[in-house]
């Protein structure tokens, strides 16, 4: 029996695809985005938040000497 997998939004904002588990994602959690395009990358993780009707912040952050996006769900 094969499986469906849904796509959704693309996040990839510097060119590379990146995907954030959000099926294991429960409401206080975060993740971390590296990111150079902080623009983009609030744009389309924004976007795909919205597809699975999560609420979520999105701030920009540096994690381990490294520039991208803290992403909270908040709903």
């Amino acid at each position: 029996l094969a499986q469906k997998i849904q796509m959704g939004a693309r996040i990839n904002p510097d060119g590379v695809d990146v995907r954030i588990p959000w099926g294991d994602m429960e409401v206080n959690h975060s993740v971390f985005v590296p990111c150079i395009n902080i623009r983009l990358g609030k744009s389309q993780i924004g976007r795909a938040a919205k597809e699975r009707s999560f609420g979520v912040v999105i701030q920009r952050s540096i994690s381990d000497g490294v520039l991208g996006l803290r992403v909270w769900r908040t709903k």
